[in-house]
């Protein structure tokens, strides 16, 4: 997907934006690890609009690169009140 990403033009290879997000955040917010987290991990990437296939690690790479902590913490909140 990154390299889709970048021969698209999307995303370059340097960017003034630093990562916000790393599988210690994941952890914390039961993403990584967890027994439902898979579950939980699909839920956030369709709130985000992204293929729901992906692997924790690129997840954490195309968040970083695509949205803001923002924009992140709302689709893992509006998961999880739908996990309940």
């Amino acid at each position: 997907l990154i390299n889709a990403l970048h021969s698209a033009g999307v995303i370059a290879e340097s960017s003034d934006r630093t990562s916000f997000l790393s599988k210690a955040d994941m952890l914390d917010d039961g993403l990584v690890g967890g027994k439902d987290s898979a579950v939980l991990r699909r839920r956030v990437l369709e709130k985000l609009g992204l293929p729901t296939l992906l692997s924790a690690n690129t997840m954490c790479e195309v968040i970083n690169r695509l949205f803001t902590i923002e924009e992140y913490k709302t689709a893992v909140a509006a998961a999880k009140a739908t996990n309940n």
